[in-house]
Formats: structure tokens, sequence, C-alpha cells
């Protein structure tokens, strides 16, 4: 993990390499040298954030990262899982966006527009030591840690083409994978998962989406999950951390909203129904809670239910909008 501090001297060699949307690299990463510095979190000067209404108390353990407008552009932010100390993680210019956790919950991914384009960059889990991962001209978004926390896939729009790439924590590129047809005809959305053996993904084309997973080792695609036409409406999907089920966002009632597919009664189950729509799910780590967010009087806040007892309860209850809740795993 501390190679993190070299990344940026690699990018743009890493970059050169993911031209073509069918790019692979064909040549071993030359060695990196050993950081020795040891992180020790950099002082801030940016004032504190606003005190935050309390929520009800609720009996569980963890953090939660979430997306906030609270301060007048979206930023991320890291608060107790029964919604209580809410913390501000980053500040400045341009949004930034979906934090992704690493496997051992000590760095956060996310993506930010803070220098005109969106680029996927990393930092402590106390917002200290904020560094630029990708380098490109085109948007780079939606990152997901490699279970061993050596890598990060990501979405980058190369020469027009929506492309899943993959860099070493050193900047070195381990896989470029899937072109196709230029955007907006189709485009990968996000990345929903990075397991052992390959990436798995989120696209949509010409109207219809799937759940696609690449193979990392044997470079062979396939369609994990077609998603109906006109039911696939968000570019995002839950796995269960304790079994084949996962959450899916469709828009067949009418509004976006959580469905629970291959839970214990099989089938598709859905889970909520907020007017005007729910998205963005996050599993806790243990599978017994879900948070999620949705609008209520006219802003967005942060929910958290049960599965198998979806009664939602209001996280933040805020004027602004919160969003993008993302579980951090245990330290």
């Amino acid at each position: 993990m501390k190679r993190i501090r070299v990344a940026i001297l690699l990018i743009s060699a890493a970059f050169l390499a993911c031209s073509r949307t069918d790019s692979w690299l064909t040549e071993e990463p030359s060695p990196t040298p050993q950081p020795t510095a040891t992180h020790t979190p950099s002082p801030t000067t940016t004032p504190s954030p606003s005190p935050i209404p309390s929520a009800t108390p609720l009996d569980i353990e963890g953090e939660i990262a979430i997306v906030s407008d609270r301060d007048g552009s979206y930023q991320v932010y890291l608060m107790n899982a029964d919604g209580s100390d809410v913390r501000q993680l980053t500040y400045g210019p341009g949004e930034n966006t979906k934090p992704a956790w690493s496997p051992d919950g000590a760095y956060v991914a996310f993506t930010s527009a803070r220098d005109g384009d969106r680029e996927i960059y990393i930092m402590w889990n106390d917002g200290s030591d904020q560094v630029k991962f990708s380098d490109h001209p085109g948007d780079d978004h939606s990152p997901a840690w490699s279970p061993d926390g050596s890598a990060i896939a990501f979405v980058a729009n190369i020469e027009g083409f929506d492309q899943l790439t993959v860099l070493s924590l050193d900047g070195s590129l381990r896989a470029g994978l899937r072109g196709g047809v230029a955007y907006p005809q189709a485009s990968v959305c996000c990345v929903s998962s990075y397991s052992n053996t390959g990436v798995t993904s989120i696209g949509i084309e010409d109207g219809v989406g799937s759940i696609t997973s690449d193979e990392l080792t044997s470079q062979s695609l396939f369609i994990q999950r077609d998603v109906d036409r006109g039911g696939f409406s968000e570019c995002c999907v839950a796995y269960s951390p304790t079994d084949d089920s996962f959450l899916q966002i469709s828009s067949k009632s009418g509004v976006e909203q959580i469905y629970w597919e291959g839970g214990p009664e099989g089938g598709s189950v859905q889970l909520t129904y907020h007017a005007q729509g729910s998205h963005g799910p996050s599993r806790s780590l243990d599978g017994e809670w879900i948070a999620y967010y949705a609008e209520q009087d006219g802003a967005f806040d942060v929910f958290l239910m049960r599965p198998t007892a979806p009664e939602p309860l209001n996280l933040t209850s805020h004027p602004a909008n919160d969003l993008e809740p993302a579980w951090r795993p245990s330290p």
C-alpha cells in the first residue's frame, strides 16, 4: 500500500499503453523502489465542518463514506454507521465523488474533477495525503480495488471509447479491457467489483444494459446477466459478501428502486418504495445492512435498512444532498 506515493511518476507511461481499447501489458513492469517514508497525517488548515444534526442512535458498528454538497460542492465525508460524527475528508474546487475503500480500510480511492476533467485520486482514510492516481485527457471514474489492494480498476474514456483499465499502485498497466462502440451509443457505466479472477462492470449499449465480467488471465469476456430493455436505469450493483445474491437498481416499477436478486426466497424482491426512487446501494461487510440514498423533502438523504426487514431509517436528515454511501472495511 505504501507504493501510492510513487504512483504519480508512472501514470503517464501507463496511459500511453492504453491508447488502444483492447491493449494489454506485454512486458513485466520494472521493479519499483520501496518507499521509506511512513504515514503522518497532514495538518489541515481548512475550516471544520458545521455541526450536523445528530441521527437517532442505532446499535450498529462501522463507518460509511458518503458524498455531500453541504459545503456548496460535492465532497467526500466519513461518518459512523449510525449516522453520527460526520467529518469532511475532501475540500476545494471540483466535485469529489464515488468513494471506494481499499480492502484494509486504510485508503479511499475516489473520482475528482479538481483539475478540470475527472481523474482517480487516492487518500488516507483521514483525508490526508491526497494524490492523483490516473492522469489522462479523458474522463476516468468509478474506481474499484483488487482484493489484495495492489491495483485499481476504473473506467477510462480513451479516444471516445469507454474502456476498463487496471493499474497497479506503482502506475504500471495490468490490463486495458474491452473497447466497442463509441460513447454514447455504448458505455461502461461503472466497475461494480474486482475479484481474484476478474473485473465485473455495468454497461449499456443501444439502450440495453448488462452485467459483464472480464477475466484478467484469459482475456475472455462473458455476460453474467442481461438486464431487461427499459428496466435498466442506473449503473449500480452491490454484491452480498456472504452469498451469491446482489442488489440491483431497476425502474420496472415506474421509478428506480432497489431489488434483491437471488435472495433466500429466490427471484427478485423489491426492497425500496421511495416515491422519487432509490439509488446507490452498499452492503455492510456482514451483509446485515444496506445503505443507500433517496430523495426526501427536496434533497437526497442516506438511508439504512436490513434486506430481510426493509424499514428504512434516515441516517443524515440534512437539508443538503447526501449520497453514494460506501461501507468501510474493518481495519
